[in-house]
C-alpha cells in the first residue's frame, strides 16, 4: 500500500516512492487444528465461493471427525449453504465468529 502521509523537515517537501507495477495476488486457504497444520490451498487471485467449496471439499473433509468443530469468521464465501451441508455431514459442527467491531475489543469499556 502507498503511503499517505510522511515527514520532512520545516519547508522541506515529502518525497516517496510508488511503485508502478501490478502486484500479484496469492490467497491461501488452511487449517488450523489441536493435531497440527491440516491441507493448505494456495492459488493466485482472490477467493470466491466455488475455490473454497473445492478447499472444503477435497481438503478439510476428508481429515474432519464426528464432533469436530469448524470456527470462520464472517466471509461471504463462508455462510455459503453448500459449505455448511459439507462440514454437516461429518457430524462436525460449524462456529462463526462474532462480526469484527474496535467497540467489542477485550477490556474496552
Amino acid at each position: 500500500m502507498t503511503r499517505r502521509y510522511g515527514r520532512a523537515r520545516r519547508g522541506q517537501r515529502a518525497r516517496g516512492y510508488v511503485p508502478l507495477g501490478r502486484r500479484q495476488q496469492v490467497t491461501t486457504i488452511g487449517d488450523l487444528t489441536l493435531r497440527g497444520v491440516g491441507p493448505v490451498l494456495t492459488f493466485e487471485g482472490a477467493t470466491n465461493s466455488e475455490r473454497f467449496e473445492t478447499y472444503v471439499r477435497e481438503g478439510l473433509l476428508p481429515i474432519l471427525k464426528p464432533h469436530d468443530v469448524v470456527v470462520m469468521d464472517n466471509l461471504s464465501v463462508h455462510h455459503r449453504p453448500v459449505v455448511e451441508q459439507l462440514i454437516r455431514s461429518r457430524k462436525a459442527r460449524l462456529l462463526f465468529l462474532p462480526s469484527y467491531s474496535p467497540d467489542n475489543r477485550a477490556g474496552r469499556r
